[in-house]
């Protein structure tokens, strides 16, 4: 998000603000818009994070149905149990 903050001052001391008061406010506002509005980078980090995180849940169950016994013993479920969840 753009903020034009010459505009914005100009608007304040049109309106009856010193221009001093101008500035302060458009700096306030500029500064309260950069803290708090997600840039593209910071979009991205995020995507990277949850895909590794994907990948790795994704492994953990992989290597919880691994340890599934296709033909169950005694004690033990097989696949098809675990998967239809019995």
């Amino acid at each position: 998000m753009t903020f034009d903050t010459l505009a914005a001052a100009r608007t304040l001391e049109d309106a009856g603000l010193t221009s001093k008061q101008a500035e302060a406010v458009t700096t306030t506002i500029r500064v309260a818009i950069a803290e708090g509005t997600a840039t593209k980078q910071d979009i991205f980090r995020l995507e990277a994070r949850l895909a590794e995180l994907e990948l790795r849940l994704t492994w953990r169950v992989l290597g919880g149905v691994g340890s599934l016994s296709l033909s169950p013993s005694p004690g033990s479920c097989s696949l098809d149990q675990a998967l239809r969840g019995d």
